[in-house]
């Protein structure tokens, strides 16, 4: 009976051999997972800082687009007429004339007349 006993116990322990081996292959398969998952945390991490970062740049981007175009629609139809005015000749007298400068323009547009 003592040889049955020790055969039975000799395949329980190498029953719990295997059980041993099995369970050191299921801790390392769930390290490398635990490895994984940290490392899929951290990506998620830094995608969503970038994430962020282009929201708050997309952002800043509108509003100086929003006031530079305000700034053109206040200031561009003043700097056109600005840039493309021309003076006209009559503009070009000044204001004020002298009285002998009034009979002179006067004696001359009489003589242009007469010709």
């Amino acid at each position: 009976m003592e040889s049955t006993d020790r055969e039975i116990l000799i395949e329980i322990r190498s029953g719990q051999a295997e059980l041993s081996v099995r369970m050191d292959r299921i801790e390392s398969r769930l390290d490398r997972l635990e490895q994984s998952v940290i490392v899929i945390h951290e990506r998620e991490a830094v995608t969503a800082a970038r994430l962020d970062m282009a929201i708050w740049g997309g952002r800043l981007c509108f509003g100086v687009l929003g006031i530079l175009v305000m700034f053109t629609s206040i200031f561009a139809p003043k700097l056109w007429e600005k840039f493309t005015h021309k003076p006209s000749p009559e503009a070009e007298r000044p204001a004020s004339l002298t009285v002998s400068e009034v009979l002179e323009l006067i004696r001359l547009e009489l003589a242009r007349r007469r010709e």
